[in-house]
């Protein structure tokens, strides 16, 4: 039996596949028309998940029937690998092993439960730079299963934000948790999504490009699961600032929601009876119904995604895809046709229609490559100065309330103020090395100002010539008319 799990595209357009099949770890290489196959690891593996950090290593946890939870990556065309730690496999079930490569830091997690207490589930978090590592309960929960209990995605300060589902007097509902990477801590008071009384299941949870947080979920209603979308923006002065907005009405049985940015457009791919469906937005406040043609379920399955591509996570943030793969790898909704068809059942919100949207120009206008080069470049140093200079900010309010928990608890002997230093300073190195980032984009912009003064310039002496060509054309021209009077 086949299990699909992963997908990874490297910036040298290389694509691996990644699954257990006899419960042993093979992937597929795939390059232009080449495609290989390779087995990893030779033992049996309870589980496994991958990643990819910027310098095209390949990053991959596996935890076998042993309970040794090996750390391996993929570099220059050879396997290393280690054991990392031993699980009690014997005693507790595992699941959900899930691998993140942010920065320099390794971020694995995983759930398991008692095989005597099945219903109670522990979600950990284990963090490291390969030298150090750090153990955390992030929570423990009830719940009837242990398979797709959380999801987890980082903001652009590495932060953590984790969904999951918890079982209350018989009813599954949906709860939102945070790791603050300066503080090092998880939240330790969870935040309940969900309001409906009926059963909720299939959370997923999303951060894009901007940090703001977008979750969705299916809750039971009249027999079938209908799609729940909650977002928390990324700039309020309100905490446990939760927006719910309306999704379009559909029919049927609605299930496994995953959320993903592309093109700078939202969209949320989910099951819809025995075929997949899409729906899109530019915000996450209005939300459309894809003219997309329905695939069959069974030609897909869900894949954790991972790429290197600096020229797709410009405008891009993919951490799942629904795919099919045989001879060739074929990803659901992800045809760069250019545009956005969304005319099918648009739901307007009153609520939030001062969020203007932003056109977007058409690529296609810019005939020459040079200029289209201009605006991107130029673009994507603004897109940056304007993150850098919102990360700032919430930096500073990390301080302000530090500072205040500082002052409060002066005198208080059980809180050392040791402690608060510490992270009083590194708040302020980071403050610091997000400001000199934001100089660096500035020198950028200026940088590009110069270079499109000088590229003006270049076209005005080339229509300078091309005019004075056509004035000496002329000249001859009339001399000879002259002549043949």
């Amino acid at each position: 039996m086949i299990i699909y799990k992963s997908l990874i595209k490297t910036s040298e357009k290389e694509n691996y596949v990644f699954y257990l099949s006899d419960k042993e770890i093979y992937y597929d290489y795939f390059k232009g028309s080449e495609k290989s196959t390779e087995n990893l690891t030779n033992e049996q593996v309870i589980d496994f998940s991958t990643d990819i950090d910027k310098n095209n290593r390949i990053h991959l946890i596996y935890l076998n029937t042993k309970g040794e939870l090996y750390y391996c990556i993929y570099m220059d065309g050879q396997w290393k690998k280690k054991i990392l730690t031993k699980l009690n496999v014997k005693s507790n079930k595992y699941n959900n092993l899930t691998l993140k490569i942010i920065k320099k830091n390794i971020h694995i997690f995983y759930n398991f439960c008692n095989l005597l207490t099945p219903n109670v589930q522990t979600i950990e978090h284990i963090m490291g730079d390969n030298t150090k590592w750090h153990k955390s309960t992030v929570v423990s929960t009830n719940s009837w299963e242990g398979n797709s209990l959380f999801y987890v995605d980082f903001d652009n300060m590495n932060s953590i934000h984790l969904i999951y589902k918890s079982l209350i007097k018989g009813i599954q509902h949906i709860y939102y948790t945070s790791f603050n990477s300066f503080l090092k801590k998880w939240l330790p008071y969870p935040h309940k999504l969900s309001e409906s009384e009926d059963n909720n299941i299939s959370p997923y949870l999303f951060v894009d490009k901007t940090d703001n947080i977008h979750t969705v979920w299916c809750s039971l209603e009249s027999n079938n699961y209908k799609l729940i979308y909650k977002k928390l923006p990324s700039i309020s002065s309100n905490k446990n600032r939760w927006k719910s907005n309306k999704l379009p009405s559909l029919d049927g049985n609605l299930e496994n929601p995953i959320i993903f940015q592309k093109d700078d457009t939202l969209k949320i791919a989910f099951k819809q009876n025995d075929k997949l469906n899409l729906l899109t937005s530019n915000n996450g406040y209005n939300w459309y119904e894809d003219d997309k043609k329905d695939v069959l379920i069974n030609e897909f399955k869900l894949f954790n995604y991972s790429s290197n591509s600096s020229k797709e996570n410009i405008k891009s943030k993919i951490n799942h895809v629904y795919g099919k793969i045989n001879d060739t790898i074929n990803l659901y909704s992800f045809k760069d046709n250019g545009s956005n068809n969304l005319e099918k059942k648009t739901l307007e919100n009153n609520e939030n229609n001062e969020i203007n949207e932003i056109k977007k120009p058409n690529m296609d206008i810019f005939e020459d490559e040079y200029l289209k080069s201009i605006y991107l470049k130029t673009e994507t140093d603004i897109n940056t100065i304007l993150n850098n200079s919102k990360n700032l900010n919430t930096i500073r309010e990390e301080i302000q309330n530090l500072l205040y928990d500082i002052l409060s608890n002066i005198n208080d002997k059980n809180k050392p103020l040791d402690e608060f230093l510490e992270q009083l300073e590194s708040l302020l190195n980071n403050y610091e090395e997000k400001n000199s980032l934001l100089l660096d984009k500035l020198k950028s912009l200026e940088n590009n100002y110069k270079d499109n003064l000088k590229g003006l310039e270049d076209i005005k002496k080339e229509i300078k010539y091309i005019k004075e060509m056509n004035t000496s054309k002329e000249s001859v021209f009339k001399k000879l008319i002259n002549i043949f009077k």
